[in-house]
């Protein structure tokens, strides 16, 4: 399967089976601004009708038509600003690569070389014209040596270069990311004392696979919130018609494994997994009931450029307490709070903090004024007073009661995001269908199962989350002896830690 694509099996029978359904599935997502998004534009079962919509941003799929592919390449803006999304097109000709050399933007011009129907032997010539003038808006120059299977005096050319650097690495540690390379070549890279690029968190957060399509009619139903880039023209799709839910869920959906009912065989699988871990629907699953407890709360923490929402418990919450602040993103459970629908999240601005936001630690008015700052001076001198009182006689005015509100709503313009203190709870105006509570025996079951597929996993993200919803499993006091005894057999600490805790 081409790279960035995949196949989605339940709407293949949807297709299959209901093809009104089907047709009507595609309309609703035809007719939106979600067009172009990857959950769209990557399903190799989406129709070349509906990719035509979406224009360049289906230039990776197959079924977009040839003529709508051609009409693209006319117009050269479109070429020059999109150059990598031209290039993925599988569907490329060897008479449109032909043209595509003779290109006046030089991003297209190399990658046209460089395609399988392009010219190697010019390449080189290309590439030691670009390099030589050090040419840094040719952004294709690393990719080219990642991805492309080089001639041998291609491979030596760009060898006796390798210190020319991109955005993200030098030519010597891009050629070592290139899987094309001969036995004879990696050779050659080792004796040159050339070092990979270490990335020891490369893997860590996964590849950010999409949804699957079939997904989308459950995650509206769920009224599940999509990161914020995406979030509002997920939110304008009209309402799918409930048949086509219906249809996933009869044909073993693994996002109707979360909705109480509707029963049926559901296959656990890696992919599936991602899905269900995704979008903070388990932290809603068990979340929602959990803090009903007395010791589960939501917890949101900020600092510079973070602003984690987790939980607090003595023992699920210890690790978050104990974790640096900035690096606490990545532990089981956390997400980046971002004004989600199903919490209410508060920010204050305190007076220290918004005094320091006005004055910047500096104590006189005149030192203020000499750099230039008049906007906020009334603001700045109510600050000033604040911090020291016995400057109102000086400044010749006192404070009245609504002063310290009114600095502090002018502070609150010029804050920094982790100068206020943040907090968050459940929204008791959201209407929740998620809960593990809620769930059949059978249903929770399979997601022992699905959580368990996530213990395979090598270091990262996924793995973490998963560790930390099976904690959250062995605390809830509506999991199935079944399930806790296959608890009991998980060699995870923190597992075992809650299930002693519930004797």
């Amino acid at each position: 399967m081409p790279q960035g694509l995949y196949s989605d099996p339940f709407l293949k029978a949807l297709i299959r089976k209901e093809s009104k359904l089907a047709e009507e599935f595609f309309e609703t997502i035809a007719d939106s601004d979600f067009i172009g998004e990857d959950e769209v534009v990557s399903c190799l079962e989406v129709p070349g009708w509906v990719l035509e919509k979406a224009a360049i941003k289906a230039c990776l799929n197959p079924n977009l038509p040839s003529n709508k592919f051609e009409e693209l390449l006319r117009d050269q803006k479109i070429l020059s600003e999109n150059f990598w999304s031209i290039f993925k097109y599988p569907n490329l000709s060897k008479s449109q690569i032909r043209n595509l050399m003779k290109n006046e933007d030089v991003n297209v011009r190399g990658l046209a070389l460089a395609h399988d129907h392009g010219n190697k032997s010019e390449l080189l010539n290309f590439l030691k014209e670009q390099i030589s003038t050090n040419n840094y808006k040719c952004y294709v120059i690393i990719s080219i040596c990642q991805k492309i299977e080089l001639l041998d005096e291609v491979f030596n050319y760009l060898l006796s270069v390798h210190e020319y650097g991109g955005a993200s690495r030098t030519i010597g540690e891009a050629l070592w990311n290139n899987v094309t390379l001969s036995a004879e070549q990696k050779a050659a890279l080792v004796l040159s004392g050339i070092k990979p690029k270490v990335d020891d968190n490369s893997n860590f957060w996964g590849n950010h696979n999409p949804q699957f399509i079939s997904s989308l009619p459950f995650l509206q139903y769920l009224m599940a919130e999509f990161e914020f880039s995406k979030r509002d023209r997920f939110e304008k799709v009209r309402t799918f018609n409930p048949r086509i839910r219906e249809f996933f869920t009869s044909q073993g959906h693994h996002l109707s494994v979360l909705i109480p009912g509707d029963e049926s065989r559901i296959e656990v699988t890696r992919d599936g997994l991602e899905d269900i871990s995704a979008l903070q629907l388990l932290n809603r699953l068990f979340w929602t009931d959990l803090c009903q407890s007395g010791d589960f709360e939501i917890y949101r923490r900020n600092a510079y450029r973070t602003d984690d929402l987790f939980i607090s418990h003595p023992i699920i919450g210890r690790e978050f307490e104990e974790t640096d602040v900035e690096d606490a993103t990545g532990l089981g459970g956390v997400f980046i709070f971002n004004n989600q629908k199903w919490l209410l999240g508060e920010e204050a601005l305190p007076t220290d903090r918004a005094i320091q936001a006005l004055t910047s630690y500096e104590e006189s008015i005149s030192t203020i004024a000499e750099e230039g700052s008049y906007e906020n001076l009334g603001a700045i001198l109510v600050a000033l007073v604040i911090n020291s009182p016995e400057l109102a006689s000086e400044y010749g005015f006192e404070l009245n009661e609504e002063a310290e509100d009114w600095m502090t709503s002018v502070a609150t313009e010029l804050a920094e995001p982790d100068d206020f203190d943040v907090s968050a709870q459940l929204n008791p105006e959201f209407h929740e269908v998620l809960s593990w509570k809620k769930l059949s025996d059978e249903k929770k079951r399979i997601l022992f199962d699905f959580l368990a597929l996530g213990l395979k996993e090598h270091h990262s993200k996924l793995r973490n989350d998963v560790i930390h919803f099976l904690a959250c499993m062995a605390l809830h006091k509506d999991t199935p002896s079944e399930i806790l005894e296959k608890l009991k057999h998980i060699n995870v600490p923190l597992i075992g830690e809650v299930l002693a805790s519930r004797t």
